[in-house]
């Protein structure tokens, strides 16, 4: 069996040195990728191409499958992609957050559609073709973490200095934004940790990025993990929340022996109104200082992530913000516009309410506006973002926090950090910015 993998690209335009840099450098490692060919059979023939690092697709080659995978700001191209392949005879399934949302619109563009995770229904739509049997849609329930296999790293065939770990699956927070659930669930899932470690010890690199939605929903399993980390000579990030972050002192105490350097946390709002209309129960706004200066104490650094365009914000926002993030002193910022992703309860109220302006799913990235404010408009939104962003990436600003940084330990995931605050830097253009 002859299969390529894809992952489509979603490109960008960058308006600071250091982020175009960041774009540039092939920090992420793409384990989507890796986990469905670790899906495929033993004897199959796996062939990646992930186009956000320029790789290009041969459309010429006769593969039994072609499975694509995408965000919704990716999944034009990857309609794209599929049509091509449709086209010349080849079959095409589609899966990931946006086709698990909306799976009869990706059906129009695929032979089956992979609903959810994959570790169930991927092999078994692998063996339905084999029999000429493929069903239109395959989905499966929340997946027993033990029976998760471990990535096929090999299809990645160029070195990246970071190497992407999955601990546990699902979250049970549930934000009205967050697409987590459409995909991975809200029953949270913990691998065993003898599996984690094992996957850990056979990495070339030196560098970890937990993929998790937070390794701070269990402690007790963290710290089980961490301890088991330490000595095994790796450096880490990982996600964290800051109702634990705050208080835990033996958790961060037992992730900084381990090696980890950076928390990334989901401050998303310095309104505590606005935390709880979300429903980002892990969030108190008076205790971000605390958790930051915790984790700093402990020799390790912060990024930080703020979202702008809840109902509660206004033009005065984006200054509050700033200023906030000035006194809390983090490593790094984020930061994104509101985006109603299908399939979440964000866009059924938005949607409900009438206030979605584009179907253009290419502009849901977090990077453009595509709803109704309640108390900004779509251009205040945009440019008061776009000037936070550049204001807080000033070349000069940026490399003095990277060097502040390094104290409690240099490292790779600092392009990674930038790399995840992309944005369009051009005049803004309602259905176009």
């Amino acid at each position: 069996m002859d299969v390529l993998l894809v992952q489509p690209y979603a490109g960008h335009q960058v308006p600071s040195f250091f982020m175009k840099l960041s774009a540039r450098l092939p920090a992420l490692p793409n384990l989507t990728l890796q986990q469905l060919a670790a899906l495929c059979p033993p004897d199959a023939h796996v062939k990646a191409v992930d186009e956000n690092r320029g790789e290009k697709i041969s459309f010429d080659r006769g593969y039994d499958l072609v499975g694509i995978s995408c965000r919704t700001a990716a999944v034009p191209r990857a309609y794209q992609i599929a049509d091509e392949f449709r086209r010349r005879g080849v079959p095409v399934v589609l899966g990931g957050i946006h086709p698990t949302a909306l799976p009869k619109e990706a059906k129009q563009h695929a032979d089956a559609v992979v609903i959810g995770e994959a570790e169930i229904s991927f092999p078994r739509l692998l063996t339905d073709l084999t029999k000429g049997e493929l069903k239109e849609y395959y989905q499966s329930e929340p997946v027993d973490p033990s029976s998760i296999p471990p990535p096929r790293r090999d299809v990645i065939d160029y070195f990246l200095p970071t190497a992407a770990v999955e601990a546990t699956r699902g979250c049970p927070v549930n934000c009205s934004f967050c697409f987590v659930h459409k995909v991975k669930g809200d029953i949270y899932r913990e691998r065993p940790i003898h599996h984690v470690i094992d996957e850990i010890q056979n990495l070339r690199q030196r560098f970890i990025l937990f993929f998790d939605a937070s390794l701070t929903i269990d402690p007790v399993y963290s710290k089980a993990l961490f301890r088991e980390m330490i000595g095994l000579g790796k450096h880490f990030s990982c996600y964290g929340n800051v109702n634990v972050l705050a208080k835990d002192d033996e958790l961060l105490s037992i992730a900084s022996d381990a090696g980890c350097l950076n928390w990334c946390i989901g401050f998303d709002s310095i309104s505590q109104n606005t935390l709880q209309s979300i429903g980002k129960t892990t969030n108190k706004v008076e205790e971000y200082r605390h958790a930051v200066q915790k984790i700093k104490d402990h020799d390790m650094n912060i990024t930080g992530s703020f979202i702008f365009g809840f109902d509660e914000h206004d033009p005065n926002t984006f200054k509050e913000t700033m200023e906030m993030i000035r006194q809390l002193d983090i490593d790094m910022a984020c930061f994104n516009i509101l985006t109603p992703f299908p399939g979440t309860r964000l866009f059924d109220t938005i949607a409900g309410e009438k206030r979605i302006t584009s179907d253009d799913w290419a502009r849901y990235s977090c990077a453009q506006t595509v709803f109704t404010p309640r108390h900004m408009t779509e251009k205040e939104l945009y440019e008061g973002t776009l000037q936070s962003l550049k204001e807080y990436y000033k070349n000069i600003p940026t490399l003095k926090r990277i060097m502040k940084s390094a104290k409690h330990g240099f490292h790779p995931f600092m392009n990674s950090v930038l790399g995840n605050s992309l944005w369009y830097a051009r005049k803004f253009d309602p259905g176009r910015n």
